[in-house]
């Protein structure tokens, strides 16, 4: 299926704000107002953006925190939130920092910092890099993902949002958590599962949490065979139908493994798409997903390539590649990494950090409602029927209309149903096409309220042959059509 994505902004953020390197991005929206939060590596100073963002996918700046006194943001590389008690909480990992730094959020998108939790030697946050949430009834846990300490750890999240250490796995061989580099957190018919990506290890562990905080590993996969998990990086779940997939995205492979996900947390590989040079998952290392008009997308970046794919999510599992963006012009797409999507008055947006363009960029998404490309179609002389314009979606309701063509007074088009018509039928003989030479031109639009498309048409009349009537030797009437007919009287007086 068909899917457009269009730039709404493109915000160097280095420049304009003194971010540098946004590495993860994710939204929140807040009494009726969406904020995207940027977490910003830095070279020397760590940083937590809010913007706002409009219907259109404009942003529009409204803090930014730079580490320093108990803050714990060098390195920012994580950033999630989570609404406890009416209050909603950014979490933020600073890989350099070894910590975690935690801040309300306002009514007005502005945050407060709440709590700080530094490495001690006894906690595993050395090298932390990626934080997500798990959420039982009214108790929310963050989970925790250390590249340098490896494994996993659980934290209870206070009413106040301070944070106290509920259990530390360690990677103790069997796991494959060393480097833990990226975690995701899915619910699978009722059961809660933490998902992690060993970049050292170069695999996937699964571990089920429990409504305590506690996790329990159940399932284990490394790289090998057809697998894209060499140094992986990235991991998002996805619901197609009854089943759950996993996606991981493999850094040094520039590929993507995916998984279906049992009840019980165990995998099962289904497909596995690699940098082939058509796509941008050249060192991949961000993934999200999405539904858009019942139909789920993948949508990962490729640092090495500058830019970011998409893929439709088949029923089986398996990735179909749909579109492929890379760095240009005002886009802020060069070594991107994190991305995430919200949904605005129906309509889905894309946010890219771009790390190496010390950027941030916003893309609006939208299916395309007819195959757009230009067609060439041929019709028979003397006949009204031409072409119809079909949708690519059965359940959409479009409105057509003919917008342009020199030629477009000539025709008409059904509205509901896309149906091309000649108001009069052509004559070989005699075009009347604005060339003269019996190609007639003309654009039909679609829309469907949303989306307006249109596609060229260029409609080339063939001559259809005349009669070959022979008669016999005795006189008669012999009435040819309206073509260039081939009469034989062949004797008598014969009336033609």
């Amino acid at each position: 299926m068909a899917l457009e994505l269009i730039n709404t902004d493109s915000m160097d953020t280095q420049q304009t704000f003194g971010i540098d390197q946004p590495k993860s991005v994710s939204f929140r929206t807040i009494d009726g107002t969406t904020y995207l939060f940027v977490a910003g590596k830095g070279d020397e100073i760590g940083s937590a953006s809010v913007f706002s963002m409009g219907s259109d996918g404009v942003l529009t700046s409204i803090q930014h925190v730079f580490d320093g006194g108990p803050l714990e943001l060098e390195g920012a590389a994580s950033a999630v939130t989570a609404e406890i008690e009416g209050t909603v909480y950014l979490f933020v990992a600073g890989t350099t920092d070894d910590g975690l730094s935690v801040f309300a959020v306002g009514e007005d998108g502005r945050l407060t910092n709440v709590d700080n939790v530094a490495d001690d030697g006894t906690l595993r946050l050395n090298g932390v890099n990626s934080v997500a949430t798990a959420t039982f009834g009214d108790t929310t846990f963050l989970i925790v993902a250390s590249r340098i300490d490896g494994g996993i750890s659980s934290y209870s999240i206070a009413a106040n949002g301070t944070l106290a250490e509920v259990q530390s796995i360690a990677d103790d061989g069997t796991l494959f958590t060393d480097g833990s580099s990226a975690v995701h957190v899915a619910v699978i018919d009722s059961l809660t599962y933490a998902f992690v990506a060993g970049s050292t290890d170069s695999g996937v562990s699964v571990f089920r949490v429990a409504s305590d905080g506690t996790m329990t590993n159940v399932d284990n996969v490394g790289d090998g065979g057809d697998l894209e998990l060499s140094s992986a990086g990235a991991v998002t779940t996805a619901l197609v139908g009854d089943t759950t997939y996993l996606f991981v995205a493999g850094y040094s492979d520039s590929g993507i493994s995916v998984f279906a996900v049992a009840s019980d947390g165990t995998l099962s590989n289904v497909d596995n798409v690699s940098d082939d040079g058509t796509v941008n998952l050249a060192l991949a290392s961000g993934l999200t997903t999405a539904v858009i008009d019942g139909v789920t997308y993948l949508f990962a970046t490729g640092q090495n390539d500058d830019g970011f794919s998409v893929f439709e999510v088949a029923g089986n599992g398996t990735l179909i590649n749909v579109a492929n963006i890379a760095d240009a012009g005002a886009l802020e797409l060069r070594g991107p990494s994190g991305l995430a999507t919200v949904e605005i008055d129906g309509v889905l947006y894309l946010a890219v950090a771009g790390r190496l363009d010390n950027g941030v960029s916003v893309f609006r998404t939208e299916h395309n409602i007819i195959d757009e490309a230009a067609e060439v179609v041929e019709v028979a002389e003397n006949g009204t029927a031409v072409v119809t314009v079909d949708k690519l979606y059965d359940d959409d309701t479009l409105a057509y209309t003919i917008t342009g063509g020199d030629d477009a007074a000539l025709f008409s088009v059904d509205a509901a149903t896309g149906a091309v018509t000649f108001i009069d039928a052509p004559d070989f003989e005699a075009p009347q096409d604005a060339d003269g030479d019996n190609i007639y031109d003309i654009e039909v639009t679609a829309d469907d309220g949303i989306i307006t498309e249109a596609k060229a048409l260029a409609i080339e009349i063939t001559d259809v042959g005349g009669l070959d009537i022979s008669g016999t030797k005795t006189g008669e009437t012999l009435t040819g059509g309206g073509e260039e007919d081939t009469i034989a009287g062949r004797g008598g007086k014969d009336i033609l």
